[in-house]
């Protein structure tokens, strides 16, 4: 099954005029090895930290991380990145009325 992937890729390469190591065979087969793996664990404490920090901008109550953080699903690990010093961003507390 996994080389029917890697020939799927190679004919829409192929039919779109694209050298065939476009993309690389192994990351198909990863792609196909890991697609039918569960990923609810990370995505509840991903979306969790994606909700605080909307949260902490919304109310310009505290400063939001200043850090970028990249999961890699092939192996597990997360890669954080510094984005510099939040305090020269330019944000403003946004007031929000719901209509009735």
């Amino acid at each position: 099954e996994l080389n029917d992937l890697v020939n799927l890729k190679n004919s829409l390469l192929s039919s779109h005029n694209l050298p065939l190591n476009f993309i690389n065979d192994e990351w198909i087969r990863g792609l196909g090895i890991h697609s039918t793996f569960t990923m609810s664990p990370v995505c509840a404490i991903m979306g969790g930290l994606a909700a605080q920090e909307i949260i902490k901008i919304i109310s310009a109550n505290d400063d939001p991380y200043k850090n970028f953080i990249f999961y890699n699903g092939f192996d597990g690990k997360c890669i954080m990145e510094d984005i510099g010093d939040v305090t020269k961003l330019k944000l403003k507390a946004v007031s929000y009325t719901h209509p009735t």
